[in-house]
């Protein structure tokens, strides 16, 4: 696990921000590798696909990897390790975090969609290149000018080749001769196929299909359908961008204001909950929630003490809930709400916890001047009794805040 002595821990919803960047710019940087000498990668639907796969992908590792217990998701360092490393994470050949988990079971399927859309990706781009070279070769051969013009640049890269030079004897025997366009499209491909090699030739082909200042109107067509191929690609680029925004734009719109009551929960009941993590939920609990005048005090305390009834829950995360609740109620605000969700708590089939619960209870009657009952305050919560007893102990409890002035809640 990496050392949280050594790496700033920050708030957890930053680290995934950090590893979400961190994998926009990775994944960028990987389908830049995997298709390597395509033009325009971000025009394919699936390329934007791999792009999505890409950027998720490190921000469930970073959750599965905290949930496993191999890092801290509040640890800026373990955010930047995955969101640059995952790969290496995935396969099992990073030295700095190693989950217990076996990834294979992911990375063998994921390598096979990978390779699957990289060679669709290819595919369509090689039924792409043919098509454009038919429609160039086409137009070529249609337009007696781009033709004249195709001829002279065979001949100057191509005249001293004996096949290119055949053709090019058969052409210039027929002057003024009529010559169907499929005879001439016939010698254009041959011609283009046998100087394809030719260093700029396909370049040089392509700069004479598509003429910006042609004297018909076929040249306008062909500018006009390279500009309507170039706007469609952007605007697919386009998209993809925008689908990542909004994906921002929507996080960050659940995220305004103060943390949710739920995300708070969660983050005090994880496992590995840093020492700062549990002091972010304690301020932002108490400031940002139970304080809070658009929430009910039973919406904001009921759900937190139930946590004390989870058996996995650290001794050390009830002292916090505890300490919360009780500091909630004998502040005023919440007070009824807090002590009957205690009340509830005693519940608990952990004899410690409930000798704390106890506890709270007696701290939070004490600050609010609730009347002493000798019975209930001496109480020896920490022996196994009968449910016969506890349900003495907790009617004593509710006597008690009732006589405070609490409705009683008594089912």
């Amino acid at each position: 696990m990496i050392d949280l002595d050594v790496s700033p821990d920050i708030p957890a919803y930053l680290c995934y921000g950090l590893v979400f960047l961190l994998g926009v710019g990775v994944a960028w940087w990987q389908i830049r590798s995997l298709l390597a000498g395509i033009n325009g990668i971000f025009g394919y639907a699936k390329a934007n696909l791999l792009v999505l796969l890409y950027t998720l992908i490190p921000v469930l590792l970073f959750w599965f990897l905290d949930r496993t217990g191999a890092i801290r998701d509040t640890s800026i360092f373990a955010a930047l390790l995955v969101g640059v490393g995952y790969p290496n994470i995935i396969a099992g050949k990073s030295g700095s975090i190693r989950s217990s988990a076996d990834l294979s079971w992911f990375s063998a399927p994921f390598q096979v969609l990978v390779d699957s859309v990289v060679e669709s990706v290819r595919e369509a781009e090689s039924q792409k290149i043919r098509h454009d070279e038919r429609r160039m070769i086409a137009a070529i051969a249609e337009d007696d000018r781009k033709f004249t013009k195709f001829i002279d640049l065979v001949r100057l890269h191509g005249a001293d080749i004996k096949a290119v030079a055949g053709i090019l004897n058969g052409i210039e025997d027929r002057p003024g001769q009529y010559v169907s366009p499929i005879t001439r499209e016939i010698e254009v491909r041959r011609l283009y196929g046998m100087l394809l090699s030719v260093v700029d030739f396909q370049k040089l082909t392509e700069s004479i299909y598509v003429d910006r200042h042609p004297k018909g109107p076929a040249g306008v067509s062909d500018a006009f359908r390279q500009i309507l191929d170039f706007v469609r690609r952007m605007l697919a680029i386009g998209a993809a961008q925008f689908a990542f925004l909004v994906v921002v734009l929507i996080t960050a719109y659940v995220w305004k204001g103060s943390p949710k009551p739920d995300y708070l929960i969660w983050r005090i009941a994880k496992p590995n909950t840093s020492v700062a993590d549990q002091y972010r939920f304690r301020k932002d609990y108490l400031q940002d929630v139970l304080y809070s005048k658009d929430r009910k005090p039973e919406d904001v305390v009921n759900p937190l003490a139930a946590l004390l009834s989870d058996p996995r829950l650290p001794i050390d995360r009830v002292d916090q809930i505890l300490s919360v609740l009780e500091q909630a109620g004998a502040a005023g605000r919440g007070t009824c709400e807090t002590a009957e969700a205690l009340i509830v708590a005693l519940y608990v089939a952990n004899t410690d916890v409930r000798r704390r619960v106890h506890e709270a209870l007696g701290g939070m009657a004490t600050a609010r001047k609730v009347s002493p009952d000798p019975e209930r305050d001496n109480w020896d919560a920490t022996r196994a009794i009968s449910m016969r007893e506890l349900e003495t102990l907790i009617a004593l409890w509710r006597k008690a805040w009732l006589t405070y002035g609490c409705a009683s809640n008594a089912h």
